[in-house]
Order: C-alpha cells, then sequence, then structure tokens
C-alpha cells in the first residue's frame, strides 16, 4: 500500500487520502462503506484538480492477472456505491519479480457525474437523496481514459 499512496500522491497529485473502511467520502453512505462483508477497495481520497473522489485499490506481492482482476472487482463495488459522483478508479499494483525487478502498473477509470460534495461547506446530504441519486436508472457507463498529462511527471 505504500507504493500506491507514493503514486497516487507524488506522480499524480492526489491530495490526502483515507482508508475507506474508516466511511468513505459521502457522509450519508458511511454505514455502506463500513461494511466489512463488502470487497471494497482499500483508500479514497479528494483529487483538487479534477475535482472528484478517487477510488484506489492497491495490489502487491507476486501480482498477476488474477490479482488484477480481483482488484477491479473491489473498485466495481466501491464505484457501485459511489453512483453518480464523479469519480476515478484506479488500479495500482507493485510487484517485486526474481532479480530484484520492481514493476508498477497504475490502471484507471473515469465515472463522469455529479461533482463532490464541498469538503468544508455544511453536510446537506440526506440518504434519501443520495439514494435518490444512486439508483439504477442513473448510473453512468465507465469510460475508459488514459489522460497521458495525468500520468506524466514534472522534471
Amino acid at each position: 500500500m505504500t507504493m500506491t499512496e507514493w503514486a497516487c500522491r507524488s506522480l499524480l497529485g492526489l491530495g490526502q487520502t483515507e482508508h475507506l473502511e474508516l466511511g468513505g467520502p459521502i457522509p450519508a453512505l458511511s454505514k455502506t462503506f463500513k461494511d466489512p462483508k463488502k470487497k471494497l477497495p482499500d483508500l479514497w481520497g479528494r483529487h483538487e484538480a479534477e475535482e472528484m473522489y478517487w477510488l484506489i485499490e492497491a495490489k502487491g506481492g507476486n501480482v498477476g492477472v488474477g490479482t488484477l482482476r480481483k482488484g477491479w472487482a473491489q473498485l466495481e463495488a466501491g464505484s457501485k456505491i459511489l453512483g453518480s459522483y464523479a469519480h476515478r478508479t484506479v488500479l495500482v499494483g507493485a510487484s517485486v519479480r526474481p532479480g530484484d525487478d520492481l514493476f508498477l502498473t497504475i490502471d484507471h477509470d473515469l465515472h463522469p457525474g455529479q461533482p463532490p460534495l464541498h469538503p468544508n461547506g455544511p453536510d446537506t446530504d440526506d440518504e434519501a437523496g443520495v439514494a435518490a441519486r444512486v439508483s439504477p436508472s442513473d448510473k453512468l457507463p465507465a469510460t475508459r481514459s488514459s489522460t497521458r498529462a495525468l500520468l506524466e511527471t514534472s522534471g
């Protein structure tokens, strides 16, 4: 998870991250994010430049295709909970292979939608309002995004 934190914050410009099981970004959805029976992503954060939430899953060890698929399943479960809020799902895989080679993969999907709640303003989101926004009819299809500028570092 340390490599994931470094990649998202240092390389991709994400601000502070928090463990998702502490409640997630939407207070009215806190109980859902805290449900230990759900297989959800590890972290969440709010990217100020993109003005959207990020859901982040970290995979480490001997990371192969099967492990990455499990990571995407966790991200999809978290994405369904966030519903119509704009967010990016980010999967980071860090693997050390024989010969001490480090491999790092960063994959992401963009989910357009309404802007995040204002972090310093009053919380006016109630459960009925959130439920109305995350109804199945409001789900937006994920679009594959590979914003080059997002993945580049400044020299």
